[in-house]
């Protein structure tokens, strides 16, 4: 079992460690039934009639279903990997919550719920009950981080969909720290002056791990560039252990917040930027966390932060799209802003 906080074995233990498993959408069903299957970002059910009809349409004539990506979880559960959401469309639909069109079934009964297709056409049915999908199981002994690299090489995932994997990848091991942050800093946002902005969680984890290298809150290893995921694990860990240490991260939310809220509104849709800013959400986020730390510099060099403001967001923003988020990368840019551009 790993515990909160030992960041440093981790670099004992780089490897993936994977074991495959056949199961028939049946045992799956049983499974979802009693609650062990996980999926990181369901839709509402009518969402999935098109892709039940295709899948059903592939089951007919013996498509295998596609290899699914699965985090096991410490008590045995799964966590679906899967964007493309196949397998949970096939649960969804055998739990009777939509209908699907079948051309094979009677003109009055073409548009079908499972149990009336299983009435109408009982071998197309069993088919489907019997269709089989290939797990590449993540062994729970591997670092939740390397969980999380493992589902972004097989699949595409939007930042939003990131974190939704990560609030059940760490459930019961830190992600309720970042949840009661979110609240207090939510809080704090909307009782500002002129306030137009709600953060995103993400966004809020991405302004945690800048601010704790900036402060140098995380146990890290100086000698050893920890890339992304990683570091975000180590935040999210960090937070659960030491959540008083991160009171400074509030304070600074209060003070920008009473004054300088506009100016964080800002990142949001800065005018000038080219169109692929818009679209990158975790460049918003990386901006945000760079903002905080900015603001912070100019307090302690006695700057004006309303002119390193609007310097750094009409001359740097556009670096940052850029900006790697690894230690080195982090540590380097921050020295930078500190030595040449507050």
């Amino acid at each position: 079992m790993q515990e909160y906080g030992e960041i440093m074995s981790y670099r004992e233990q780089i490897a993936v460690e994977i074991y495959e498993k056949n199961f028939s959408l049946e045992n799956l069903n049983w499974m979802y039934q009693e609650g062990r299957l996980h999926f990181p970002h369901p839709k509402k059910a009518s969402k999935y009639q098109d892709t039940v009809a295709h899948l059903i349409d592939a089951i007919q004539i013996g498509i295998p279903m596609p290899v699914i990506y699965v985090s096991e979880l410490q008590n045995g559960d799964f966590l679906i990997l899967e964007s493309k959401e196949w397998l949970l469309a096939l649960l969804v639909y055998l739990q009777g919550t939509f209908y699907v069109h079948v051309d094979e079934m009677p003109p009055n009964l073409k548009k079908c719920f499972f149990h009336e297709l299983s009435q109408g056409l009982p071998k197309l049915a069993s088919m489907i009950l019997r269709a089989n999908f290939f797990f590449r199981i993540i062994d729970y002994h591997t670092p939740r981080y390397l969980h999380m690299e493992t589902a972004l090489f097989h699949e595409k995932w939007s930042v939003g969909q990131e974190q939704n994997i990560r609030n059940i990848l760490y459930k019961e091991h830190g992600i309720e720290a970042l949840n009661h942050i979110s609240k207090e800093i939510r809080s704090l946002i909307n009782n500002a002056p002129s306030q137009k902005s709600f953060l995103k969680e993400y966004e809020i984890l991405y302004m945690l791990l800048f601010w704790g290298i900036y402060n140098r809150l995380l146990p890290l290893d100086a000698q050893d560039n920890y890339g992304e995921h990683e570091l975000l694990e180590i935040t999210i860990l960090n937070l659960h252990k030491n959540y008083y240490s991160w009171k400074s991260f509030l304070n600074i939310i209060d003070d920008i917040t009473a004054f300088y809220i506009d100016q964080l509104n800002f990142i949001k849709k800065p005018e000038y930027l080219s169109a692929s800013y818009y679209k990158n959400r975790k460049a918003k986020a990386k901006a945000y966390g760079l903002a905080l730390c900015v603001f912070d510099m100019c307090r302690r060099k006695g700057s004006d932060p309303f002119f390193a403001f609007d310097r750094f967001f009409y001359v740097y923003m556009h670096e940052i799209e850029v900006l790697p988020v690894t230690l080195s990368g982090i540590r380097s840019y921050l020295t930078y802003l500190w030595e040449e551009f507050i």
